[in-house]
Formats: structure tokens, C-alpha cells, sequence
């Protein structure tokens, strides 16, 4: 029985990992096959609609990863403010370790291409609805106080701002300031809502 390659696999992983560090645009096809050791000639076999088809593929395979990663601190929190606290920190020490030069895979792919490429601004726009929807749960879930769904939408504009003022500060300063515009979300939901809520004044 012929041994079945996984050499889609390893250009799938290698293509998100490059494109964090370095871009959709600064990374070559080349250098993915270089990294990936997959023969050249598989490429089009795995992708015959070329690099935006891989980089379809890097997005959609790094998404659920970060989906995994909002789960984990949710899921050893006892209430959405600990939930942030534990996710932002996770984020930040993990940015650290890489040099502060690792960027959001899909975020990376999305600066490049949209709105060029509407293929991968779906993609993009897939994943980070996931992100949303799981802290929109794990919100509704531990009892957050506010609309759950502006809540999800802020973590992944909180986190993505965060990441890529980091980036260009190489510390973890917008990480703390993200989590701490978050957790004020509800308690500016509930100081609004009177004056959102009074009859209109004739």
C-alpha cells in the first residue's frame, strides 16, 4: 500500500508560521518548500490555484489554534475579567518569547491582501468571527454583565491592537492597557443604559 504523503500538512504549517513572522507578501514560495521540505513538484498538485489557495489553507489551519487558546483561559477562570487577565497574559508571554516579531497569522495575511483578495478576507473574517463567538459564550457563560456579543468583538480588537502596538513598542504594555479597556466594557454598558433607555425630552 503507497505511503501517504503529508507534504500539504507540512507546507500548510510552514506557510502560517512565515507568514507570522515575516507577511504574506515577504514570504515566497520558495522559502515555504524550503522550510517545509515538500517536493516542488507537489505544490500545484496540493494547490493549483497557487498561493492564495495555501494561504487559504495557513489561515484556516492557524484560526482554530487561537480559538483553543481563548478556550484554555476561559476555562480556568471563575469570571470573565480573571478570563481576560488569563488570555492577554498568555498572549503577551507567549509574544515575548518570540522576540516580540510573531504576529497574528491571520492578522498578518489579512494586512497584506485585504481588500485585494476576497477569498482570504473571508477566511480572515471567519476566523476572528470564531474568536468572537467563543468569548461571546465563555462571557454568557460566567455571568459577564453587558451585551456578550460587543464583548467577544472587543477581545479580538482589543487583542489584534494590542499585538501590533507590541510589535513596534517590543513590550507588553498594550496587552495590560487591552485588558483593562475590556473589563471596563460592562460597567460602561451599565452607565449608559439609563440615559439610552429615559424618554426623549420635548
Amino acid at each position: 500500500m503507497p505511503r501517504v504523503s503529508d507534504a500539504r500538512e507540512r507546507m500548510v504549517i510552514a506557510a502560517a508560521a512565515l507568514f507570522q513572522q515575516q507577511g504574506y507578501n515577504g514570504t515566497g514560495l520558495t522559502q515555504i518548500l524550503e522550510v517545509s521540505a515538500a517536493p516542488k513538484g507537489s505544490f500545484y498538485h496540493h494547490f493549483p490555484d497557487g498561493k492564495e489557495g495555501l494561504a487559504e489553507a495557513a489561515v484556516r489551519h492557524a484560526g482554530p489554534a487561537i480559538t483553543a487558546w481563548v478556550d484554555a483561559a476561559f476555562n480556568q477562570s471563575s469570571s470573565f475579567e480573571d478570563g481576560i487577565d488569563r488570555l492577554t497574559q498568555s498572549v503577551s508571554e507567549w509574544f515575548d518569547r518570540s522576540g516580540w516579531s510573531g504576529g497574528c497569522p491571520v492578522t498578518s495575511v489579512l494586512l497584506d491582501t485585504a481588500p485585494g483578495s476576497e477569498r482570504l478576507r473571508g477566511a480572515c473574517r471567519d476566523m476572528m468571527a470564531d474568536w468572537a463567538r467563543r468569548v461571546e459564550f465563555h462571557a454568557g457563560r460566567l455571568g459577564a454583565h453587558g451585551d456578550a456579543e460587543a464583548l467577544g468583538l472587543a477581545v479580538v480588537v482589543g487583542l489584534e491592537g494590542a499585538w501590533v502596538a507590541a510589535r513596534a513598542r517590543q513590550d507588553d504594555v498594550p496587552f495590560t492597557i487591552a485588558a483593562a479597556m475590556i473589563k471596563a466594557l460592562p460597567a460602561q454598558n451599565a452607565t449608559r443604559a439609563p440615559i439610552e433607555n429615559s424618554p426623549t425630552l420635548g
